[in-house]
């Protein structure tokens, strides 16, 4: 899957925007909506939290086959919101 720079950037905005707090269920629905489905959502998390941009709980589940994504535990860290601060200036 090619990822997308603007998802990217959505993602990281809307976690800036709940920060310090966690995305939680209602988050993670409404980026799941915007950018179209699950599965794309969770592609761009995965790369996020492999980048250490964002800090969360995820575990590949090889029946379904895909990843879970534990939205209570997903926030943007420091990391993120540096990248989001240098974008910006």
């Amino acid at each position: 899957m090619e990822l997308s720079k603007h998802h990217i950037k959505t993602i990281l905005e809307k976690l800036q925007d709940v920060y310090p707090l966690m995305l939680e269920s209602e988050g993670y629905r409404e980026l799941t909506e915007e950018l179209g489905s699950d599965v794309i959502l969770d592609a761009h998390l995965l790369y996020l939290w492999e980048k250490g941009i964002i800090d969360t709980e995820m575990k590949y589940d090889p029946y379904t086959p895909g990843w879970t994504v534990s939205a209570h535990l997903t926030r943007i860290n420091a990391s993120g919101i540096d990248l989001l601060v240098d974008r910006k200036s």
